[in-house]
């Protein structure tokens, strides 16, 4: 009788593995499901603007995705070198403040949060061409375009942190099984109004 009832907690577990590996598989496959083609970010640079314009610069406060009709309020995020964590949370959106702020001259701006539905988590269903709007602390809108995007570990994320190159906005979250890889999205420049 113990015997059976043993074989059948062995067997019971063995699936319970089975099920939840499969799980995991299924679901690194759908997040990996990018509606926008996978290019380098470093390389989907835009070209520099060489108007006459003058320079717009803000620290961002405010996120829009009309295409998920989603918006945020953005917090400024920093690094701790003590625990080797950003500041995040399950409730905003936060600007690196390590990165650029949104300005229309060069350097990537990035904005980062979980992949949770009420976040980042329906990243991946946007598409090329998607746009975002950025609003700025002293008043002005950004509004960028989506030109493509890739899944990286975070090791390889430094591109976030360009400090020449065009304008560019990444927004960044985790992907992966275990949430072990990061998913940027990169955003040009279209246009910048006053408010």
């Amino acid at each position: 009788m113990k015997l059976q009832r043993k074989a059948k907690m062995v067997v019971v577990g063995a699936l319970t593995l089975i099920a939840v590996g499969a799980g995991l598989l299924w679901r690194e496959q759908q997040v990996q499901k990018l509606h926008i083609p996978s290019i380098p970010v470093a390389v989907a640079q835009a070209s520099s603007d060489t108007s006459d314009e003058p320079a717009l610069s803000g620290r961002p406060v405010h996120l829009s995705i009309p295409a998920l009709g989603k918006q945020w309020d953005v917090l400024e995020g920093s690094y701790s070198t003590g625990s080797r964590t950003w500041t995040l949370n399950s409730t905003h959106v936060f600007w690196a403040n390590l990165s650029e702020k949104l300005n229309t001259t060069q350097g990537t701006t990035l904005l980062y949060a979980h992949a949770q539905e009420q976040l980042f988590g329906d990243l991946p269903k946007l598409s090329l061409g998607d746009e975002v709007i950025v609003r700025t602390d002293n008043g002005y809108d950004f509004r960028y375009r989506l030109v493509g995007g890739e899944t990286v570990m975070p090791d390889q994320s430094a591109v976030a942190f360009k400090k020449n190159g065009a304008p560019r906005l990444l927004l960044q979250t985790c992907t992966g099984a275990w949430w072990q890889k990061r998913q940027l999205f990169a955003f040009d420049i279209v246009e910048v109004k006053k408010v």
